[in-house]
């Protein structure tokens, strides 16, 4: 079967996007294993480690459409931010508040940071995917990861603060994609879900939480893999199989809580805010 994606680091990794553009729209055959249920900090920081030396360095000029997402990219990650203090610093000066952002290239974009990391060098410390390394019977490594921060993303935006709008995070989200994810039938196969469930109608900061959550079920469809399973939360299911979202949205909560990520993975836990629900 012919590849549906380019993985950034050369390395195939087609779990994440087969699951999630292959179907239902192109009925792609794939094992699925099971979904982990703890979220590993190792995986958000390897994924961010691809993102700002990989994905964006490869970038060529960014300017218009293109780096307005960049920028929004960059807004988000300031204020639900997974890495260490470190990474808070690194990500602050290598995107500064600049309006409107000034266009550059990825190259131009890779040497702020080396010489930024020249400071901040203990931020993308992990050397492995934890929850997201390869198995046997399917790969998965960068989009497993990418998928990991796109729920944490949701979750931390509705804590109490609420630093962003209902629907921006899941904005944020779609523009990423459409700009940095070098796979048209893959962004193109995730607008047609954006045009039945449009964002627009996303209200409040749950909502967002479990706009994304259906959303990934529905390309799991086709696989018969829903999330969570009942082994992993009893309580999300009423007795004919259907969902009680109340319970899902207490299950992805807790799951995606930073005071619960695990630092397997990690030489160390010290230098991170942990924030709470």
């Amino acid at each position: 079967m012919k590849p549906l994606l380019k993985s950034p680091n050369k390395v195939t990794s087609l779990g994440l996007w087969m699951l999630l553009f292959c179907a239902p729209l192109l009925f792609c055959n794939v094992a699925l294993g099971q979904v982990t249920k703890q979220v590993y900090r190792a995986d958000l920081i390897k994924g961010l480690d691809t993102i700002m030396h990989t994905v964006i360095p490869n970038a060529t000029l960014m300017e218009g459409d293109k780096l307005m997402a960049l920028d929004q990219f960059f807004r988000v990650l300031k204020k639900l931010n997974p890495l260490n203090n470190d990474g808070d610093s690194l990500v602050r000066y290598a995107w500064p508040p600049v309006s409107p952002p000034k266009p550059l290239t990825g190259k131009q974009f890779s040497e702020k940071l080396k010489s930024l990391e020249l400071k901040y060098q203990e931020v993308f410390t992990a050397k492995n995917y934890v929850g997201c390394a390869p198995n046997s019977s399917r790969s998965r490594g960068y989009p497993c990861a990418l998928w990991t921060l796109f729920h944490y993303w949701t979750v931390q935006n509705a804590l109490p603060y609420y630093p962003f709008f209902p629907g921006t995070v899941l904005k944020t989200i779609r523009n990423f994609l459409k700009y940095f994810y070098d796979c048209p039938d893959c962004v193109s196969n995730f607008e047609k879900m954006v045009k039945l469930r449009p964002i627009e109608l996303v209200k409040t900061h749950d909502a967002e939480i479990l706009w994304l959550w259906e959303t990934h079920n529905e390309f799991n469809k086709p696989t018969a893999t829903q999330f969570p399973s009942a082994n992993m939360c009893p309580t999300c299911r009423n007795k004919d199989q259907s969902w009680r979202t109340d319970e899902v949205l207490k299950y992805l909560k807790n799951l995606y809580a930073e005071a619960n990520f695990s630092f397997d993975g990690l030489s160390t836990s010290k230098g991170y805010d942990i924030k709470s629900l």
